[in-house]
């Protein structure tokens, strides 16, 4: 979790998917909203009963992710990629 200084941003679970979307990650309000519960997801913080996060925050999240090198099996890429 990153540090706060003077300056930093909070971002609402709304705002944090505007953030992520221009990234191009699609990942909903909703979504971050099971994450928070089940565990997985981007840190965030309580404040006043709302959920919020920083993009230092969110950005480590992303680079937490495992690569895929090639398509999951489940994929239709994958199906299509099978059939050649």
């Amino acid at each position: 979790m990153t540090s706060i200084t003077p300056g930093t941003l909070f971002l609402t679970r709304r705002d944090a998917t505007l953030f992520l979307r221009a990234l191009g990650v699609k990942c909903g309000a909703k979504a971050l909203e099971a994450l928070a519960s089940v565990g997985g997801g981007p840190n965030f913080r309580i404040i006043r009963g709302k959920a919020l996060y920083t993009e230092p925050d969110l950005l480590a999240w992303l680079n937490e992710q495992p690569l895929q090198s090639k398509p999951r099996p489940w994929t239709r890429a994958a199906a299509t990629h099978e059939s050649e």
